[in-house]
């Protein structure tokens, strides 16, 4: 293994002095509730219930793909689902 990205680029931490958000995942009530409001649906436990198939079928692929090798990056074969599309 080279430890060589390919794709990944970490997470970023941004100084304190800038106070810009990254997201709902910054955000506190009551700022987050329009987007709240937007996600629920689609993040409710029945909601995320539907996609169990779905993501074991994508998990069992990604690991089919790299047994044979004995070798698999978490990140690039298996959560960059970007890359692999």
């Amino acid at each position: 293994m080279n430890h060589e990205r390919r794709g990944y680029q970490g997470i970023t931490i941004r100084p304190s002095r800038f106070p810009i958000r990254a997201g709902i995942l910054e955000m506190d009530p009551p700022d987050h509730k329009t987007y709240r409001g937007v996600l629920n649906p689609y993040l409710s436990p029945a909601a995320v219930k539907r996609w169990e198939p779905f993501i074991d079928e994508v998990v069992r692929a990604s690991i089919d793909e790299k047994i044979a090798s004995g070798r698999m990056d978490f990140v690039d074969d298996l959560a960059n689902i970007a890359r692999r599309c």
